[in-house]
């Protein structure tokens, strides 16, 4: 282990499986605190006893959802240093479920003027 991250807490959507579980290791292994966010709590709980960190639920196509999490993240581990973005859509029931809130929320963040539209 290399202590680079050491007392540092990180973030992982998606952190339950595949890619984001790795990272999830990964950020372990440098020493962080890791709080393993995902839609499947058995595998957030699996991922989060392997690295000593914590599991939280968490549906990134729901951003109140999101935000619950990092506030039970910071209970479970402090303040966040790292976030990963790592969770994504992986078929298309799924893509029928979240695009129509994806472009609501594009929607509402573009009529705030707090993104940037595509031209």
């Amino acid at each position: 282990m290399t202590a680079r991250l050491e007392g540092k807490v990180a973030v992982v959507t998606g952190g339950g499986s595949g890619i984001g579980k790795a990272i999830c290791i990964r950020l372990g292994e440098d020493g962080a605190r890791v709080a393993v966010l995902d839609l499947n709590e058995e595998a957030a709980r699996k991922t989060a006893e392997a690295v000593g960190g914590a599991a939280v639920h968490a549906d990134v196509s729901d951003s109140a959802s999101v935000d619950g999490a990092l506030v039970e993240a910071e209970a479970a581990l402090g303040p966040v240093d790292t976030w990963v973005n790592n969770a994504g859509v992986p078929a298309a029931p799924q893509a029928e479920r979240v695009n129509p809130r994806a472009e609501q929320q594009l929607a509402e963040a573009a009529a705030t003027g707090s993104i940037a539209t595509p031209l």
